[in-house]
């Protein structure tokens, strides 16, 4: 039998209905972005909003270093991360902006890192590695202020979702 992990949680992290909120209220609720609804925009259920510690996003600048063509290898846009995705809006005014866009399942993600890219780059260059099966090189979002708010929220998400999802037992006792 394992131990029973316990996530540690902070201020920033805690995302929950508030006080008084009914389950009607909450669901009613819908968050949008500049160019729509939230769940339509990633294609995502409705229920899928947001945490609120990052109800705006955080901006930055998504990396793609598997990409060869320098419009796909950096886009600019904002990381938002719900209950159980990662998302990237970009801010690119084509009309094909929203396959620009990028979502991530939580429980995809195979490893996740602070990240340094470039001091030049706005915060300090700082950014967050993010590697899942489908990217051969990790992608980078980059060019964050808020580079370790971000991380702390999606790496305390990140292991809320690993340990309420248990893989199956290989044999019962």
């Amino acid at each position: 039998m394992f131990p029973e992990v316990q996530p540690v949680v902070s201020r920033s992290s805690l995302a929950t209905v508030p006080c008084g909120v009914s389950r009607e209220e909450e669901t009613g609720r819908s968050h949008s972005t500049k160019k729509g609804a939230f769940h339509e925009i990633f294609n995502l259920p409705e229920s899928e909003r947001p945490l609120a510690v990052c109800e705006n996003g955080w901006r930055c600048c998504l990396i793609n270093r598997d990409r060869k063509m320098p419009t796909d290898y950096i886009r600019n846009g904002v990381l938002y991360v719900t209950e159980n995705y990662l998302c990237f809006e970009s801010s690119s005014s084509r009309s094909s902006s929203s396959k620009k866009n990028k979502v991530i399942k939580l429980v995809d993600i195979t490893d996740i890192q602070k990240y340094k890219v470039l001091s030049v780059l706005p915060g300090s260059g700082m950014g967050i590695s993010i590697a899942t099966p489908s990217t051969q090189k990790p992608l980078v979002f980059g060019a964050m202020i808020h580079r370790d708010e971000a991380f702390e929220a999606i790496f305390t998400q990140y292991m809320k979702i690993m340990t309420t999802t248990k893989p199956p037992a290989s044999a019962e006792l």
